[in-house]
């Protein structure tokens, strides 16, 4: 036992420069590596200048154009409401609202509906028009309904006034209503310039000619109001709840 302790013993003092002479070695290759690790600069990061901001008007005008179109215009028909809000686009800026406003308002179809002859929206679509000087658009009137004279000689005047108020173009298909319509809007628009009783004058004249072939248009005979504002107020207080007079003038259809 004694003589296997002292074989070991010699062991250990023969092995212990080699394991020092190992460990010197490893910590010389690991002091070089961290030198070298120093002494390598850090690669620099490329620097670049901002990047602009892209602008529609910077392109050129045939890009802008197809842009426009991708952005405005519609696969199927554009009800003319309230609810109907102007693309975001032609608010943006004097110069896009030129350009594009006239692929909007003319290469869509709009299409208006007026019940019982109450034109409002019809009046109120075309002023918007008027406003921001586009006199051009493709608008379409289906109309429904009975024959009120009342609300169709404020339509009449809103014609004869020149405010853009849109009259309902004849074309082959017509309903007869539809025709007598198209009749009284004519002559309003053809005494534009002339004073509004001579207008009146030939409206109730035709009116005559109408009832005779309709009766329907003398249903809603009342006196004549005596003031504009009377007029209009008698519009609104004749014209029944909007979804009652919608469902009926659907039903009749």
């Amino acid at each position: 036992m004694a003589l296997e302790k002292s074989q070991i013993a010699k062991r250990t003092r023969s092995q212990k420069p080699q394991r020092m002479a190992q460990g010197a070695a490893r910590r010389s290759q690991i002091n070089r590596t961290a030198q070298s690790k120093k002494r390598t600069p850090a690669p620099r990061r490329a620097t670049t200048a901002p990047e602009k901001p892209f602008r529609l008007l910077d392109l050129p005008p045939e890009l802008r154009s197809n842009i426009y179109e991708l952005a405005l215009l519609q696969t199927s028909k554009i009800q003319v409401n309230r609810k109907l809000r102007i693309p975001t686009l032609l608010q943006s800026s004097h110069q896009v609202r030129e350009e594009a406003s006239g692929i909007y308002y003319k290469q869509n179809e709009f299409v208006a509906t007026v019940y019982d002859c109450i034109a409002s929206e019809v009046n109120r679509w075309s002023a918007h028009c008027c406003d921001i000087n586009q006199r051009e658009y493709n608008l379409r009137l289906e109309v429904w309904g009975n024959g009120e004279w009342t609300a169709l000689k404020a339509w009449a005047k809103a014609v004869w006034k020149d405010d853009g108020s849109r009259v309902l173009v004849k074309e082959e298909g017509m309903s007869k209503m539809e025709e007598d319509i198209s009749a009284v809007l004519e002559v309003a628009q053809n005494f534009k310039g002339s004073s509004w009783e001579h207008c009146k004058d030939a409206l109730m004249e035709m009116r005559c000619d109408i009832a005779a072939r309709g009766p329907g248009w003398w249903y809603s005979y009342k006196p004549e109001p005596e003031s504009e504002v009377e007029e209009e107020a008698e519009v609104e207080s004749d014209a029944e709840p909007k979804a009652k007079r919608q469902k009926r003038c659907k039903n009749q259809r």
